[in-house]
Parts: structure tokens; C-alpha cells; sequence
């Protein structure tokens, strides 16, 4: 039932009917609409379970359900979150939905979907970095990793031509000992320095300095740099 007007339409539809219905047979675009300042405005009453989104999209082929595209210096995509919810979440095909405490306002959440799954990745572009951290002004950490287990809190591979790996534990177990340790003409595991799986060590050699990575306790060194 619809009440067509010079300047408004209005739908009104009685559950489980919808207000408005554009079956798009025929039609490359379904509905076309057009705003001075929001194209299409969606609200979720709640009225029949408590939850209810504002807007769903469904996509088709490997397209996606909601696409953003922004002006010329507009966000493709914004979200802000309600209270202390996260502005934008994010959950892996297959993953579990799940989300972050109810006190930590995170601006993006991602959690890693079936099998083996990044909760979120980054791809650089040029010279910039696939992530990138800035800590907030009180004295916070750019980056911060707490690994699962006996995982590295950071893991981080370098490039194919040459790079360098590294990895660090942020458990506590682990360290990273940048200020050269003095071996002579020795190296950490002929000098039976000790160590834990993920430790980093700066070595002063007669050589020079190196960097050595722990795979493997007292014994366990290998040199990377």
C-alpha cells in the first residue's frame, strides 16, 4: 500500500511484508535514489526481536553485499561505533561472531574466519607499510602483539630480496637484547649463551656486530644479520 505525494512517497507494509518491493526483473539497478545530503537514510526499529540493522546488503558473484565509493575526498566506507562498540567489524567466512570487550572502543575489529585466517591483513602500496601504528599520546604503543600460546607476539618476514626476519615474543619468556654482547671470536652457541625461542640478540664478534634470532633454547641461534 503506497500514498504517492508531490514531494514524498510512503510505504507501508504489514509483517512479514516488506514496505517496499523492487523485484530489479529487467532493471540493472533496483532503486536509483538520490538525497541533498543522504542518498538512502536506514533505521532499524527493533520492534520484532530487539536487533535490527539499519541496512543490509546481499551480494551476488564474488561482488559485494554494501560497496562505498567516496568523493573526491570522502571515505569509500565510515563506521562509528555505538558507546564503546567498534566503529567497523569484520568477521572471516566461517569464523565465529564474536567482537571485543564492551569497554575497548576499537575503531576496527577484525576476527579470522575458517582455518588458518588473518583477523586483519594490510597490503602496502609503493614505499608505505602494509600496517601502520601511531601510539596515542599518552605514552601509548604503536604496535602491540600478544601471541596465542607459545606464539611470537610480532612476527615479521622480510622481503624477497633480502630481507631480514625477525620475530619477537611478547609474553615475557622472550627478549629482544639489542646492547652487543661481547663474544671475541666466539659466536652465541659455541659460547653457550642461553636463550628462549623467539629472542633476539645483538652479538659484538671480532667479525663485527651481528644479529642472531633464537629457534631453539641454549644452542638454538641462528645469525640473520
Amino acid at each position: 500500500m503506497g500514498n504517492e505525494q508531490a514531494s514524498a512517497f510512503i510505504a507501508v507494509g504489514g509483517s512479514p511484508t516488506p514496505g517496499f518491493v523492487c523485484e530489479g526483473i529487467g532493471y540493472i539497478d533496483g532503486a536509483d535514489i538520490a538525497g541533498q545530503a543522504i542518498g538512502v537514510k536506514g533505521t532499524a526499529t527493533g520492534d520484532q526481536n530487539g536487533n535490527g540493522d539499519g541496512v543490509q546488503g546481499h551480494g551476488a558473484g564474488g561482488y559485494s553485499g554494501v560497496a562505498g565509493f567516496g568523493a573526491p575526498t570522502g571515505t569509500g566506507v565510515f563506521g562509528l561505533g555505538g558507546g564503546t562498540a567498534p566503529g567497523v567489524r569484520g568477521i572471516g567466512g566461517g569464523g565465529p561472531n564474536t567482537g571485543p570487550p564492551p569497554t575497548n572502543a576499537v575503531g576496527v575489529y577484525g576476527q579470522g574466519g575458517e582455518g588458518n585466517s588473518d583477523g586483519v591483513q594490510g597490503v602496502g602500496s609503493g614505499t608505505y607499510s602494509g600496517v601502520a601504528g601511531f601510539g596515542g599520546p599518552n605514552n601509548g604503543t604503536g604496535v602491540f602483539g600478544l601471541g596465542g600460546g607459545n606464539g611470537p607476539g610480532v612476527r615479521g618476514m622480510g622481503g624477497p630480496n633480502g630481507g631480514v626476519p625477525i620475530m619477537a615474543v611478547s609474553t615475557g619468556a622472550a627478549h629482544i637484547r639489542m646492547n652487543p654482547v661481547s663474544l671475541g671470536a666466539n659466536n652465541p652457541n659455541s659460547a653457550g649463551v642461553p636463550g628462549t625461542p623467539g629472542d633476539l640478540l645483538a652479538v659484538s664478534t671480532d667479525a663485527g656486530v651481528q644479529l642472531w634470532f633464537n629457534t631453539g633454547g641454549t644452542g638454538g641461534w641462528t645469525v640473520v644479520l
